[in-house]
C-alpha cells in the first residue's frame, strides 16, 4: 500500500508542476496557483503517514459505490465548473487539480485503500471550499441585506436604552456625542454578522468531519444557540463601536475598539460556545456510544 500511494502522489505532483508551468508560460496564471502543488504536498505527506501506519479495514460495498460515484462527479465536475460559473475562467490548474483528486478517490477505493482516501480528497475539498469561498465573497452584499434592517434597529434600540438619543434613517444611525458632533453611524454588510455567521458555520462543517453526530437532532438546540450567540456578539460589537464614538468621537480610541472589538467578541463566545458543546454534548454523546 505505501509504495502504491508513494509512486502516484509523486506521479500527480510531477504532472501538476509540469501543467503550472505550461499555463504559466502560455495564459495569464496567476502565481498564487502554485498553492494548489503545496496542496498536493501536503495531501500527500498525509496519505503516506496513513498508508504508513493506519490499519486497512477496508470498505464495504455502499462505501466503495458512493466514493466511485464520488470520484466520476469530480471527474466530470472538473470539465464543466467553468461553463456552470462555479469555477474561474479560464481553465486552469485547479479544475486539473479536481481532475486528478477524482481520479486518486477513484484508483485508491478501486484499490479498497480506507486509509488514504480522505488525504486524496483533501485537494478536491480545499478547492471546491475555496470557490464557495470566493463565490460567497463576491454577493456578500446581497446576502447580508436581509440583517442590515434588524441589525440597525436593534443596534439603536440597545443604544436608547443605554440613555444615547439616536436616529435611524434607513441604514444609518445617527446620534449626538458628547461634545455636541453629529455622530452617522452607517450599518454596511460587514456590520451585519455575515463574516461571523459564515465562520461559525465553517467550523460547524469542520467539526462534524470527525464528528458525525455534530447535526444530529439532540445537537440542533445548541447549534441553534450558537448561532444566536454569534449574532450578539457582532450586535455587541457594533453597540461598542458607536458608544465608543459616543464618548471619543472619530478618534484612536474609537478606531481601536472599530478594530479589535469584533474579534474579541467572537472569539470570547467561539470558546464559550465550544466548550460547552463539547463538555455537555459532544464528548458525553460520544461516551455513551462507546
Amino acid at each position: 500500500m505505501y509504495k502504491t500511494v508513494r509512486y502516484w502522489f509523486v506521479a500527480v505532483i510531477m504532472l501538476l508542476s509540469v501543467a503550472f508551468l505550461y499555463l504559466y508560460l502560455t495564459s495569464n496564471i496567476s502565481l498564487i496557483s502554485h498553492f494548489t502543488i503545496f496542496i498536493w504536498i501536503i495531501s500527500g505527506i498525509g496519505a503516506l503517514y496513513a498508508a504508513k501506519n493506519g490499519i486497512n479495514r477496508g470498505l464495504n460495498r455502499n462505501e466503495r459505490y458512493i466514493l466511485i460515484l464520488t470520484g466520476v462527479g469530480a471527474c466530470i465536475f472538473s470539465f464543466i465548473c467553468v461553463d456552470t460559473g462555479f469555477c474561474n475562467r479560464p481553465y486552469s490548474i485547479g479544475e486539473f487539480s479536481i481532475l486528478l483528486s477524482g481520479l486518486s478517490i477513484i484508483l485508491f477505493t478501486s484499490m479498497n485503500l480506507r486509509p488514504v482516501i480522505l488525504p486524496a480528497a483533501f485537494p478536491l475539498i480545499t478547492i471546491l471550499l475555496y470557490q464557495v469561498f470566493d463565490i460567497f465573497q463576491e454577493n456578500i452584499d446581497k446576502l447580508s441585506q436581509p440583517f442590515v434592517k434588524p441589525t440597525t434597529e436593534i443596534v439603536a434600540f440597545i443604544l436608547e436604552i443605554t440613555g444615547i438619543g439616536v436616529k435611524i434613517n434607513e441604514n444609518v444611525i445617527s446620534f449626538h456625542t458628547v461634545h455636541g458632533v453629529l455622530m452617522p453611524i452607517r450599518i454596511v454588510s460587514d456590520c451585519t454578522g455575515i463574516w461571523s455567521l459564515s465562520a461559525f458555520t465553517a467550523s460547524l462543517v469542520l467539526v462534524a468531519f470527525i464528528f458525525p453526530n455534530v447535526f444530529s437532532r439532540n445537537a440542533i438546540p445548541f447549534i441553534i444557540a450558537g448561532y444566536i450567540g454569534t449574532y450578539i456578539a457582532n450586535i455587541l460589537r457594533v453597540v461598542l463601536i458607536c458608544i465608543s464614538a459616543f464618548y471619543f468621537d472619530y478618534s484612536g480610541t474609537t478606531r481601536m475598539v472599530h478594530i479589535h472589538a469584533g474579534w474579541i467578541a467572537f472569539s470570547t463566545w467561539m470558546i464559550l460556545f465550544w466548550y460547552v458543546f463539547f463538555s455537555k454534548y459532544l464528548l458525553k454523546n460520544q461516551m455513551k456510544r462507546i
